[in-house]
């Protein structure tokens, strides 16, 4: 599911919390907070449309009473507590030719399974 206009968070959430117009809010709030780069564009979200950075769907995520957990590569997957979280937030990235796709997805724990 991409995360265009929140499709990744509703997924998590298994319910429709988030559309465009709310994910604008976020990262509009984001580029206005104190100590934020001044620039034209908003670095949230993307110039072409519907995908946004982390740093909207952390908030998306936070406001709805939940706490995010940055995780990369750089670290043990086995560090990972299963058993405390609600779902998993990933973000992948496809090459076509010379483009690249990128695209947020969610794994949603459903009765103690993923």
């Amino acid at each position: 599911i991409n995360a265009e206009y929140g499709h990744t968070v509703n997924n998590l959430f298994q319910q429709k919390l988030y559309d465009a117009r709310n994910f604008n809010e976020l990262a509009e709030e984001l580029r206005k907070m104190p100590g934020a780069p001044k620039t034209w564009l908003n670095p949230h979200k993307s110039i072409f449309g519907g995908m946004y950075d982390v740093n909207v769907i952390m908030a998306a995520v936070h406001k709805q009473g939940y706490q995010c957990t940055w995780f990369d590569v750089r670290k043990d997957v086995r560090s990972i507590d299963l058993d405390s979280l609600l779902g998993i937030i990933l973000h992948t990235s496809d090459y076509y030719y010379l483009f690249r796709s990128k695209h947020w997805s969610c794994i949603r724990k459903v009765k103690d399974k993923y």
